[in-house]
């Protein structure tokens, strides 16, 4: 009889005992968190590595197409990586993760950097289309008030040549000129036909 008392009560306790291990692990809430909640990347691309702290499955959304997210899932303790192709545009990119865990999340916000913006070029060049000679040729530079900043002699420009100059940085025209002092191309008045010259990284044609 006290044989069977035992037993009774020591099945007792062990359904107890497994009852409230149960009843303390339905209790846990879900819990998740990451090793960064931000992240930057340059404009050239990059990938990183995120450490995941979890104690149930988990998820992630809200990548773009230009991130990827390896894996997009996983369960507890993970981690996932994320990777940039290269931002050609010269505005940043953006975007927020959402980490879920049942009735937890967390996000991590990546930003990437735009690409540089493109430098003016300070150098025009002239290409000699005409079947003509000139001999020699000059570029000068003037400021906004129209006062010569800098005479160039760009040597002669035979049929097919081509001549570069520097641009002087408080330039704001230009006009060609020969050694006598003749202007040889402006586009108000048509002086040489317009393809008698091509003129590359010029917005504004100005003459004497």
């Amino acid at each position: 009889m006290k044989k069977r008392f035992l037993f009774r009560s020591f099945l007792l306790i062990l359904m107890a005992a497994t009852l409230n291990s149960s009843t303390c692990k339905d209790d846990d809430p879900d819990k998740v968190t990451v090793s960064t909640n931000s992240v930057d990347l340059s404009s050239g691309g990059g990938s990183q590595s995120i450490q995941v702290l979890s104690n149930t499955k988990w998820t992630i959304s809200g990548n773009p197409s230009w991130l990827q997210v390896t894996p997009m899932q996983g369960s507890g303790d993970g981690s996932f990586s994320i990777s940039a192709s290269a931002n050609t545009e010269t505005n940043s990119r953006n975007c927020t993760l959402f980490i879920n865990a049942g009735d937890a999340s967390t996000v991590v916000s990546v930003n990437q950097q735009g690409a540089p913006a493109p430098v003016p070029s300070t150098t025009i060049t002239i290409t000699n289309n005409s079947s003509n000679s000139f001999m020699p040729l000059y570029i000068r530079f003037r400021n906004s008030g129209g006062e010569i900043l800098h005479t160039e002699d760009l040597g002669d420009l035979h049929p097919g040549g081509v001549k570069s100059a520097q641009i002087p940085g408080s330039s704001a025209s230009w006009f060609l000129i020969t050694s006598s002092g003749n202007t040889v191309y402006y586009t108000a008045d048509h002086l040489i036909s317009e393809t008698t010259f091509t003129i590359t990284n010029a917005t504004t044609w100005y003459y004497n």
